[in-house]
């Protein structure tokens, strides 16, 4: 009996064997090239049949894989079932070309399996010249695409700031022309209208917002300023006191005048 169910399990154990190397891959590269160099890029569609119930979960390991001693999958573009027979699982992906050196056969391991894959012939071209420390970076192919879009927009503001800086130069300055006049006007309005104390102080208390805005800066200013220092903390003028920062002042009412 023992004898019996040791060869039975044999006989399974063999049919298992049996029925996994029947299990096979497929590469097909989407070149149209006859050949193809080292940091090329290309689409590829990689078919394993007859598999059952299929654990796509490990055949997803495949990214970042060295496939063939020289393809490399950088991303997995999609994988499901064929529509045409559900046995068959198709992977697209894209393929860096990562070395002109390859091999016929590659194995993937699948589980418990290893499961043979082949391609079609390759023609790998190396590249001639390569720079000191050549390599292919291990990154997704969505990141490059993003690095591409971010690269192009900047320097498309570069171009629309070379082309346009004169005209945002121009804009600039007449906006800063503008605010120049308008506080001109009415710095000028108030030097035209100022008759009482409240009005000396205020424009006392404001010179470092009028005085750049003079053409030039006279001793009459200054004279307004000291004249008005001596009597501005006093809690009551005089007569002679309002009259001296009056007529002070009056040298200076037409600062603004054009």
């Amino acid at each position: 009996m023992r004898l019996l169910f040791a060869f039975l399990l044999y006989l399974s154990f063999l049919f298992s064997q049996l029925s996994a190397n029947e299990i096979k891959g497929e590469l097909e590269l989407n070149s149209s090239a006859s050949f193809l160099k080292e940091g090329d890029l290309v689409e590829g569609l990689l078919k394993i049949w007859p598999l059952e119930n299929a654990d796509l979960g490990q055949i997803r390991k495949l990214e970042k894989t060295l496939f063939f001693d020289s393809l490399y999958l950088a991303k997995i573009d999609s994988l499901a079932p064929s529509e045409n027979n559900a046995d068959v699982i198709e992977l697209k992906g894209h393929f860096f070309v990562k070395n002109s050196k390859n091999s016929d056969l590659y194995f993937i391991k699948y589980n418990d399996i290893n499961i043979p894959v082949r391609i079609n012939q390759l023609n790998l071209e190396e590249l001639s010249e390569k720079q000191e420390g050549y390599y292919i970076a291990d990154q997704s192919v969505e990141k490059g695409y993003w690095s591409k879009i971010v690269i192009i927009s900047l320097l498309l503001i570069i171009l629309i700031l070379v082309i346009f800086r004169k005209k945002i130069r121009q804009w600039y300055d007449l906006k800063t022309q503008k605010d120049i006049l308008q506080k001109k006007k009415y710095f000028d309005e108030l030097f035209r209208v100022a008759n009482d104390r409240k009005d000396f102080e205020e424009i006392y208390l404001k010179r470092k917002k009028w005085i750049p805005l003079l053409s030039q800066q006279l001793q009459s200013h200054q004279d307004f300023f000291n004249i008005l220092n001596n009597h501005q903390f006093k809690k009551e003028w005089l007569n002679e006191e309002y009259l001296e920062v009056r007529t002070s002042f009056d040298y200076i009412r037409r600062s603004f005048e054009k």
